[in-house]
């Protein structure tokens, strides 16, 4: 069996909608598992704004019911990374590739190496 990922990557200046229409068009394609790659969210000025801002970009991607990979870059912090995560990945398939960075599949398996900013 083929497994196809969508990759989305420095989305963190993008507006939301553009985020959605990405999403949409991955989902079209074929995409069975989405990777979120870094740099998903920017900060807001509070921790508060920031944590809402990347809830909203999870809300978005967590909508296409794709196991998702979530994987922060530089514009993330251990602050609100880890925990706004957490609160969405009970709510979509999603998966902390800073807690879990190896998983396998029945013939490949990811490897996710934290960004050294974070």
């Amino acid at each position: 069996m083929i497994i196809r990922y969508g990759i989305l990557s420095d989305i963190h200046r993008i507006p939301l909608p553009a985020v959605e229409i990405a999403r949409k068009i991955l989902v079209e394609r074929g995409a069975d598992k989405l990777i979120l790659n870094g740099d998903i969210g920017d900060e807001q000025g509070t921790l508060k704004a920031s944590q809402d801002h990347l809830g909203s970009v999870l809300t978005t991607i967590g909508e296409s019911g794709l196991e998702t990979f979530v994987q922060p870059g530089s514009h993330e912090t251990a602050a609100v990374f880890g925990s706004v995560v957490d609160f969405f990945s009970n709510m979509y398939p999603m998966i902390d590739t800073i807690r879990v960075q190896k998983v396998e599949q029945e013939d490949h398996d990811l490897v996710f190496l934290p960004d050294l900013d974070f």
